[in-house]
C-alpha cells in the first residue's frame, strides 16, 4: 500500500468515526484520549493529506535529473559540458549573470556530474556553488598536472 492509498484509507476511517465521537454515546463508548484526538473536522484532515501529497510531489520534481545530464557518463563528456556550460559560472564581469545560471541546474544534477570524477559521495550540506567549485578544481588541477608532467 503506497502513501496515497494509506492516506485515503485513514481519512475514510476518520470521516466515518468523527460523527460517532461527536455524540454523547460515542464519547462514552471511546476512551477520552481517543475522543480528544478527534478535534479536526474530516475536511481539515482531507486538506492536510492533500497538502502533504503536494509537498511530496514538489520534492520529487526537485530531485529529478534532466535527460541531457543523465546522458553524461564519461569524463570526456563531462569535460565538454563543463567548458561549454559550467565554466561560465565563474565570470568576473560586472554584469555577471552567474546567479541566474546556477539556478538552472539542480543539486541532484551536480551530484550526478561529480560522481563521474569522484567515487567519494558529496556531503549533504554542500551547496550548488560548492559542488560547481569542486568540479572546477578538478579540471583546473588536471590541466596543471598535465603541464607539470610535460616539463619532467
Amino acid at each position: 500500500m503506497d502513501k496515497k492509498e494509506m492516506g485515503k484509507a485513514l481519512h475514510e476511517i476518520y470521516a466515518a468515526l468523527y460523527p460517532l465521537v461527536q455524540t454523547s454515546e460515542g464519547k462514552k463508548m471511546f476512551n477520552t484520549k481517543i475522543v480528544k484526538n478527534f478535534k479536526y473536522t474530516p475536511d481539515e484532515v482531507a486538506e492536510m493529506f492533500l497538502v502533504s501529497e503536494n509537498t511530496e510531489n514538489k520534492k520529487e520534481k526537485k530531485e529529478s535529473i534532466r535527460e541531457e545530464i543523465l546522458n553524461i557518463t564519461q569524463l570526456d563528456e563531462l569535460r565538454k559540458y563543463y567548458y561549454e556550460s559550467l565554466s561560465g559560472l565563474f565570470s568576473t564581469e560586472e554584469n555577471d549573470s552567474s546567479a541566474t545560471k546556477i539556478n538552472t541546474i539542480t543539486i541532484a544534477e551536480l551530484k550526478h556530474l561529480y560522481a563521474i570524477i569522484s567515487t567519494v559521495p558529496i556531503q549533504s550540506r554542500k551547496t550548488k556553488k560548492d559542488i560547481v567549485y569542486m568540479i572546477k578544481n578538478y579540471f583546473d588541477n588536471e590541466a596543471r598536472t598535465k603541464d607539470m608532467m610535460k616539463n619532467l
